[in-house]
């Protein structure tokens, strides 16, 4: 995945965010400096950063929904 990573991702992970998890192909992190005070951030499958809606990890369900809003 690393070669298809957009500028944003790569800058964002080179801070070490914590994995929290893995939802529907995607890796979710936490904030690398606010940590669980902000909400989580999502590389997608196509290497773009997205801060999500959500705080904790989300199921499937609420993944696929959050992803079927943009």
């Amino acid at each position: 995945m690393n070669e298809k990573l957009s500028d944003k991702a790569r800058a964002f992970l080179a801070k070490k965010p914590t994995l929290v998890g893995r939802v529907l192909g995607c890796n979710v992190y936490e904030h690398p400096t606010f940590g669980d005070e902000s909400p989580l951030y999502m590389v997608t499958s196509e290497g773009q950063l997205r801060v999500l809606a959500f705080y904790e990890l989300p199921s499937e369900d609420e993944l696929s929904r959050e992803l079927s809003r943009v």
